[in-house]
């Protein structure tokens, strides 16, 4: 009987044995198959939270424990429960608790786990509570052990995972090992998370300013303008850029350019109202958006920001006012408006706010926003004009009135729209600025130069044809090329390239070879808008040009303005003592060519002459006789006569207002070196004593300011007359 119940007892042992096994397994295959579908979960990477929910959801569906949690440290001295699973849930989710070691109410399940390194088992949980109360409360739950591990980042511990079960010995040696893989799981996820976010932080911000980047700000913006959309809102999209910090970086170094950019990032973002965003663009550009309930609103508000912006500007180059900043604004007008439509208009708005004098503001809209209208009217339709035909030269001829010879036309575009003719004005900035158009356009000209050349040599006339060529273009690497291609090379006969001043000027040696070598391939090189530039007199008859044309500004003030009276005489004297021929271009009145002749100029250009015509008209028009104006004999005055020049073709009014006092006057001089020459003419002496008596009269100025021009005119007749007898009108003065 004893053996017997020996046996049964041992066979109980063993089913009970066997039972615990096989509860075991299906315990562990359970705990593996949410280990599994944790695994899915940390590989698609979710928020933190998502993260935390999900394995906590996982692991109490799978294996059945009645709770599952995972805390965070909220500062060094509490912990927080931020996910909680199961049936307990209640008893843990969002509770606080204190891991202070000076505290004796600290939860000592948090303490310890958070200082080990390994699994922490505890078999008899409310042992381990932190106070009755928390007893109290955990008891109805029937909650009996726990399996805590600590969850790190960068080898740090950051909170803790908890596993709770109502049963006893529930948990064993493996599925501690699991729970410490699953750990260093979660780990491996959260910096995988943290070095993911810290690449789209880098990818968004400005390196150097810590502000947000243009992609930042292209992505806040739309979305900004996605959630206003169909409110009726308003918005203002800004751009600062400013002026003068290319030559701070050059005068105290880049390193100074980069402590003044941090510098007013930090001030901008002090001024930026709280709705508001900024941003760097790039370089010195910062971007600026604020959403506003109505358009007035944004408006109003981005005039207020702006004062702000250039007063703290201001402050950033320590008061030496080397740096200022010009603002340009869009106000969303629209729905549908998009960032990149704003982000042009407020460009625009920056650019006329550049042109405007700088450390100014401007908002699209008006004439800004008509001129963005026609620079993009002119890119897309410029390629096709020229392809249709519709890009045409009108010519206008120039003349020696020397000899009496038209010898040459120049070439001046014009676009023909519709039954309207666009003006050069109406378009060629535009096309100066984009080095493709610009390329487009001088080729055109060359062949367009090239056919009417030869038309003129079929009929007899020997004419030059001059045509302006863009300086993007001149000065290009192909340039020469495509001179070659159009023309063909060493036919340059006859044809005249004309490069403006300014182009010509900003790569000398590169301009002085070009030069040459279009010369060998025989073509004239005209520099256009003399005067307009910056050059000294000697830069210019360095290049070895073969013609110069003078600027209109000059010949419209030359009977007014001394400054620009002694422009043209020195221009003239450059270029005679040059060898290059010299164009008064504009001459539109009699009284200003007949100055032009007297101080040696001789070619002119100018409604005087001709308008501009249709190429076909310029046939007909040279067989018909020359305007009578045009045909003047007048005499060439020596150099030395300039100053009786420039007050004998002066209108009366200024005439009276001299301004130089007794003394400084050039008048004096002249006649005190002249008088060798012309003190036997009838009005010498009356001209020489009105002028005397202009300076000393303070009771009746305009009197005397009348007698003198009557006695300077008849002084300018008798030596016209004195001249014309001595030096025939087609030769020069000894």
């Amino acid at each position: 009987m004893v053996d017997l119940l020996s046996q049964l007892g041992a066979s109980t042992r063993m089913a009970l044995s066997q039972s615990q096994d096989r509860l075991r397994l299906e315990r562990y295959a359970a705990f593996y198959r949410a280990l599994g579908e944790s695994s899915q979960l940390m590989a698609r990477h979710p928020p933190p939270q998502r993260l935390f929910d999900g394995l906590c959801e996982l692991l109490v569906q799978s294996t059945g424990l009645e709770v599952a949690f995972i805390s965070l440290i909220e500062d060094r001295m509490k912990v927080r429960v931020v996910s909680a699973r199961g049936r307990a849930s209640p008893f843990l989710e969002g509770a606080l608790f204190s891991i202070d070691p000076e505290d004796p109410g600290r939860c000592l399940i948090h303490s310890r786990t958070l200082e080990s390194e390994k699994v922490l088992f505890i078999p008899f949980l409310e042992g381990w509570l932190c106070s009755d109360a928390v007893r109290e409360a955990a008891r109805p739950w029937g909650l009996r052990n726990t399996l805590t591990v600590a969850i790190r980042r960068e080898g740090k511990a950051i909170g803790l995972m908890g596993l709770v079960s109502g049963q006893e010995d529930f948990f064993d040696a493996t599925l501690e090992n699991l729970l410490a893989g699953l750990s260093r799981d979660i780990t491996f996820s959260l910096e995988f998370q943290e070095r993911q976010e810290r690449l789209v932080r880098i990818s968004i911000t400005d390196s150097l300013t810590g502000l947000p980047n243009r992609n930042a700000f292209s992505e806040d913006v739309s979305r900004l303008l996605s959630e206003t959309a169909g409110k009726g809102g308003g918005m203002a999209l800004g751009i600062l850029d400013l002026d003068g910090f290319k030559g701070w970086n050059d005068a105290y170094g880049h390193s100074e350019g980069d402590r003044l950019l941090r510098e007013l990032a930090d001030l901008l973002r002090e001024i930026l109202p709280p709705e508001g965003l900024v941003a760097r663009l790039g370089g010195d550009e910062f971007g600026f958006c604020f959403p506003r309930p109505t358009r007035e609103e944004a408006r109003k508000l981005s005039e207020d920001f702006s004062r702000e912006v250039l007063k703290t500007v201001r402050k950033v180059d320590h008061g030496l006012n080397l740096v200022t900043g010009s603002l340009g604004w869009a106000l969303s007008s629209k729905v549908g408006d998009s960032y990149r439509d704003l982000l042009a208009h407020a460009d625009e708005a920056l650019y006329a706010a550049k042109r405007g004098g700088r450390n100014t503001v401007r908002f699209f809209g008006g004439e800004i926003a008509s001129a963005l209208q026609r620079r993009i009217e002119t890119h897309r339709s410029f390629p096709s004009a020229i392809k249709n035909g519709d890009l045409v030269f009108w010519v206008q001829p120039q003349l020696d009135c020397r000899t009496g010879q038209v010898e040459g036309v120049e070439m001046l575009v014009r676009w023909k729209q519709g039954d309207r003719m666009l003006l050069p004005g109406a378009f060629m900035s535009e096309v100066e600025k984009d080095p493709v158009l610009i390329r487009m356009l001088g080729l055109h000209a060359l062949r367009q130069a090239r056919t009417l050349r030869d038309r003129f040599l079929r009929s007899g006339r020997a004419l030059r044809v001059s045509l302006n060529i863009g300086a993007s273009h001149f000065l290009h690497e192909e340039f020469l090329s495509n001179v070659d291609e159009t023309v063909g090379h060493g036919r340059g006969d006859g044809l005249v390239l004309e490069v403006t001043e300014s182009a010509a000027l900003e790569d000398m040696p590169r301009t002085t070879r070009l030069v040459e070598e279009l010369k060998r391939r025989g073509f004239g090189v005209s520099l256009d808008d003399f005067g307009t530039g910056y050059s000294s007199l000697h830069y210019a008859a360095d290049l070895g040009v073969t013609e110069i044309k003078l600027d209109a500004y000059f010949l419209r003030r030359f009977r007014s303005f001394t400054n620009a009276f002694a422009v043209v005489g020195s221009t003239l004297l450059l270029a005679d003592l040059s060898g290059s021929r010299l164009v008064g271009e504009g001459l539109e009145f009699f009284e200003d060519l007949a100055l032009w002749l007297r101080m040696g100029g001789r070619l002119i250009q100018g409604y005087l002459l001709a308008r501009p015509m249709p190429d076909e008209e310029i046939f007909p028009w040279l067989e018909r006789p020359l305007p009578p104006e045009v045909m003047h004999p007048a005499p060439v005055y020596p150099v030395e006569d300039l100053p009786f020049l420039e007050y004998a073709f002066r209108p009366f009014s200024s005439n009276g207002e001299q301004g130089h006092p007794p003394g400084d006057c050039p008048l004096d001089l002249w006649f005190d070196q002249r008088g060798i020459f012309y003190d036997r003419l009838p009005s010498w002496n009356e001209a020489r004593e009105s002028h005397r008596q202009m300076h000393r009269s303070t009771s009746s100025p305009r009197a005397a300011a009348e007698r003198f021009v009557r006695a300077v005119g008849a002084l300018r007749e008798e030596m016209d007359a004195y001249w014309l007898t001595l030096v025939p009108p087609s030769t020069s003065p000894p």
